[in-house]
């Protein structure tokens, strides 16, 4: 790396003086302000897309979505399980990324807004995490995700590998020791 970046940019400065006719740094100062705005137009779309996610009727349509699954799948959670995740779904868009469903809640905010104690809740959410209701994605954040969603989501991923098997003869081999297990 040079002081000022690596030999890239260099290279993309001397470019464009050639084909400019300025000089060196002239063309340094073009290339730089050409980046600086570039990159204020990606955190600006980054920005807008962001907004765009977090409008209030797709956080309304996130949570409804997410509750009925809840309510429908995750009926046999414990009682407190479910109060904090219907907690964290009040809780919607206030994550650090686009995605309505990521939150940011600390246990202490979490037990205060279920009533519940904190230890209950650290367990509740590591319950959640362990039925796939759950990920814990950083330091007091979590993004709520719908299992059965995820089942589908991964299965659709499993269909479109073209060739899934590598060594046909260790599968089958596997297959064959699955077949003989007791059930």
């Amino acid at each position: 790396m040079t002081k000022n970046g690596s030999n890239a940019h260099k290279q993309r400065i001397r470019a464009h003086a050639a084909a400019t006719g300025l000089s060196y740094r002239a063309a340094a100062r073009v290339v730089e302000h050409a980046d600086q705005v570039l990159n204020g137009h990606l955190e600006w779309v980054a920005e807008a897309n962001r907004a765009w996610q977090l409008r209030p009727e797709a956080i309304a349509d996130e949570r409804e979505y997410y509750l009925w699954h809840l309510f429908d799948e995750g009926a046999d959670l414990p009682a407190c399980t479910q109060a904090c995740l219907y907690a964290l779904v009040d809780r919607f868009g206030t994550g650090d990324r686009a995605d309505p469903c990521e939150v940011k809640c600390t246990i202490d905010e979490l037990a205060a807004a279920t009533g519940l104690h904190d230890a209950t809740v650290e367990e509740s959410l590591h319950l959640a995490r362990a039925h796939g209701w759950i990920i814990f994605t950083a330091e007091g954040e979590y993004e709520l995700v719908v299992p059965s969603e995820q089942i589908r989501i991964g299965k659709m991923s499993l269909e479109h590998i073209d060739e899934p098997v590598e060594d046909g003869a260790a599968y089958d081999r596997l297959r064959e020791r699955i077949a003989a297990e007791p059930r």
